[in-house]
């Protein structure tokens, strides 16, 4: 029996026992929440005390009247809620890769001599698996990829960029060239590409174990042609290799098996940079944030963890300024985020000298973080 833990898993389940013959028995494990809106704040109601390692130092907040309070507590909420949008900038990333395979595979109708039912039949599975594969919703912007982060919250502006690691820049410390090709067409890597298979779409369905044939026959190579080549450096023509239903919803899983899919799994080479940032207002705090993705092969983005680089996050209330370490965290496969993030928040009004220590702790994994309030030690005393 099958067990599977997570949405993407339990949706590919769902999809294939939808279109095949046979029956699928699945045992299923309450998925865990991504977590809300906002984050549970602070809680400042227990008595305070002097102790070094308490929030509160005498009868007053880090020495500021309990009336700022409300406020410090609205900026600790904007914080973890500002970076939790680094979730779903991570659960992009992440269906990016998963999904270009198939992208590639279904960007050429032409070429497998699909007919328009099928093509519509293959989108509605792909889409089922939670594949993104008609980039034409993508704006491109020379070798920038726009993408719309989900959530009804989120405002995230985040684009992402291909880079070939076989065609080093000059520039050190690179780790590819800058792809300004289309990396979601088939073009791009073959030219006049045309595909015969062994079994129909209808046959796959009825066996999602049956293996097809595949065989890619092309006049020349495209500009990601070289992407393809095997050991030798060259590229078979035709390409050929032998898949299963099954082994297009294990991509989507990040447990594809190495060689299926022949030259084609060198996709999982390419290397994706992400870039990213975000201004709103979160209740009465006004946050920004600036955040950089490493570059990042694309098999691991698929299997593995991989980080978030802060560069900036500022936020403000009526009376108070938060500025933050420069930082990393680290997003979790599982739609979580690992680490913390140091914030030091300041009364604006001079008259009034006061400072608050934050720091938004996800821990070993978390959606949303807890905050750990702190005063300056000048203050306590």
């Amino acid at each position: 029996m099958l067990r599977f833990a997570g949405t993407i898993e339990r949706g590919i389940v769902a999809i294939l026992c939808g279109v095949t013959l046979s029956a699928c028995a699945v045992d299923t494990e309450p998925v865990k929440a991504s977590g809300g809106p906002t984050y549970p704040t602070q809680t400042w109601s227990q008595p305070p005390n002097n102790d070094a390692n308490s929030t509160f130092a005498g009868s007053m907040v880090c020495g500021l009247p309990q009336s700022d309070e409300a406020e410090l507590a609205e900026l600790g909420d904007a914080a973890g809620s500002c970076l939790h949008e680094l979730v779903a900038c991570g659960q992009t990333q992440t269906r990016l890769a998963q999904s270009l395979l198939v992208a590639v595979f279904l960007s050429n109708q032409a070429a497998f001599g699909f007919e328009d039912a099928t093509v519509a039949q293959l989108k509605e599975l792909a889409k089922g698996l939670g594949l993104m594969i008609d980039a034409s919703s993508l704006s491109h912007d020379g070798g920038r990829w726009h993408v719309s982060v989900p959530g009804p919250l989120s405002s995230m502006d985040f684009w992402v960029s291909f880079h070939d690691p076989l065609l080093q820049p000059a520039g050190k410390g690179q780790v590819g060239a800058l792809i300004l090709a289309n990396p979601f067409e088939l073009d791009a890597y073959l030219v006049g590409a045309k595909v015969t298979t062994s079994l129909s779409f209808k046959e796959m369905r009825g066996s999602m174990e049956a293996k097809n044939h595949y065989e890619f026959s092309y006049e020349a190579l495209g500009p990601l042609g070289h992407i393809l080549a095997g050991p030798d450096g060259t590229v078979p023509n035709p390409i050929a290799f032998d898949a299963s239903l099954w082994d297009f919803a294990e991509v989507a899983m990040g447990t594809a098996k190495p060689g299926v899919f022949g030259p084609f799994g060198n996709l999982t080479d390419l290397v994706m940079t992400a870039e990213g940032s975000v201004e709103r207002d979160y209740g009465a705090a006004h946050l920004q944030m600036d955040i950089r993705g490493p570059a990042t092969p694309l098999a691991t983005l698929v299997a593995s963890s991989f980080g978030f680089d802060i560069q900036a996050l500022r936020g403000s209330t009526a009376h108070w300024d938060m500025d933050s370490h420069r930082g990393s965290l680290a997003y979790l496969w599982q739609g979580e985020l690992a680490g913390s993030m140091a914030h030091e928040l300041r009364r604006r009004d001079r008259s009034i000298s006061g400072r608050v220590d934050l720091i938004s702790d996800f821990g070993s994994g978390a959606s949303y973080p807890e905050p750990q309030w702190t005063c300056p030690k000048a203050q306590r005393d």
